[in-house]
């Protein structure tokens, strides 16, 4: 059982830590005229999302050190169906998930796109893939409502993959937008809540723009997140204690809103305890996000 519990720890834990990437802020600059940055891109437009992901886990059982190392990928498409002035309704789709998990007692890897590379510890990861579902969005990166087109997709297959787990998911990705118009030194925060598999995470950002050049905003970032209360029946009777911090950069294309380069650093670290046993736990990763326009 205790065993269960950890496996599905490490590879659950690895699809909340793209939930959980955020950013530094860095010397007041100059005031210059406000500029709105938000989510601009026209009808009809497909863009996609690459992001990797290394991450290190440790952790201490039985006063001994492991270490895990995981690789991460995942590939989101964009189709913006309609837009009007308050809300735009997207198709989205995680076209490949990847990921290897290394530790001194085993490796283990899933691909989506190669059949031999699904084994059956990681195989819920596939609910998610090429499982197109609608989501709606205001400019300011709010994502109000998410659907799926069939009712026998990941919502309802699977309580790894419910509502708010995918917000987890898409929130890194949209929302970071001003609600309001900002100036070079300008600072909005943002909270909000995700979720992926068995964690759930409170987490608080805080954003700048740093500058401005060619139509590029260069924003950093900074952020906390803490752990709250599982939702996932597979992790009954654990309880996680973790918390930390996140800083980085983000360029964005203020005519569309697209997210062009993104590069996040994260540390969190605390205790998972299951029945009888607490264990000192610490995280680490590096986060890059490349967007482009699919034509």
């Amino acid at each position: 059982m205790r065993l269960n519990h950890l496996r599905n720890f490490y590879f659950s834990g690895a699809v909340f830590l793209f939930a959980f990437i955020f950013q530094s802020c860095s010397s007041p600059q100059q005031k210059t005229a406000p500029i709105s940055i938000g989510f601009n891109f026209h009808d009809h437009t497909k863009f996609i999302y690459l992001t990797d992901s290394r991450i290190n886990i440790t952790q201490t059982v039985a006063g001994l050190n492991t270490e895990m190392q995981q690789h991460m990928q995942l590939q989101s498409a964009f189709t913006v169906d309609s837009l009007n002035d308050s809300t735009n309704s997207l198709t989205v789709s995680f076209e490949r998930f990847y990921i290897k998990s290394k530790s001194s007692e085993m490796i283990i890897e899933f691909d989506s796109r190669d059949r031999n590379k699904q084994p059956n510890e990681l195989l819920r990861l596939a609910d998610i893939v090429n499982q197109p579902f609608r989501a709606t969005i205001d400019k300011w990166g709010c994502i109000s409502t998410i659907t799926p087109f069939a009712k026998d997709t990941f919502v309802s297959k699977t309580k790894a993959f419910t509502d708010t787990a995918m917000r987890g998911l898409l929130e890194p990705l949209v929302s970071f937008y001003p609600n309001k118009r900002v100036s070079i030194g300008d600072e909005w925060q943002r909270n909000f809540y995700s979720n992926a598999g068995f964690v759930n995470l409170r987490m608080t950002l805080l954003f700048q723009l740093e500058s401005v050049h060619d139509h590029i905003a260069n924003i950093s970032l900074k952020g906390a997140a803490t752990s709250i209360g599982s939702g996932d029946p597979q992790m009954r009777g654990m309880k996680l204690n973790l918390s930390g911090t996140q800083q980085g950069t983000i360029e964005i294309d203020t005519k569309t809103g697209l997210i062009q380069n993104a590069h996040f650093i994260q540390n969190i670290s605390g205790t998972i305890s299951i029945p009888n046993t607490e264990i000192p736990m610490s995280i680490s990763s590096d986060t890059r996000i490349v967007g482009k326009i699919s034509t």
